[in-house]
């Protein structure tokens, strides 16, 4: 569990139910925190983590850099 006492997730896959449920729920959350998204169109990725307040985005290419996210504990 990260210093603010949430878990940090990362979002992979970012199609209609990531964007309109998953990551909309984390705004919500008391116990997650949203650090980073991943989806095989980057720019999509960058636009989604700015709105969500992720603090990284990646591309399938960078899951693996993604896993080793010193935040991220746990991927949907």
């Amino acid at each position: 569990m990260g210093a603010s006492g949430r878990v940090g997730y990362a979002v992979v896959g970012l199609g209609h139910f990531g964007e309109h449920v998953v990551l909309p729920g984390f705004g919500n959350s008391r116990k997650a925190q949203l650090v980073a998204v991943v989806s095989g169109d980057e720019r999509k990725a960058r636009r989604l983590a700015k709105k969500f307040g992720a603090s990284d985005f990646y591309d399938y290419n960078g899951y693996a850099q993604c896993l080793s996210h010193p935040q991220v504990e746990y991927c949907h």
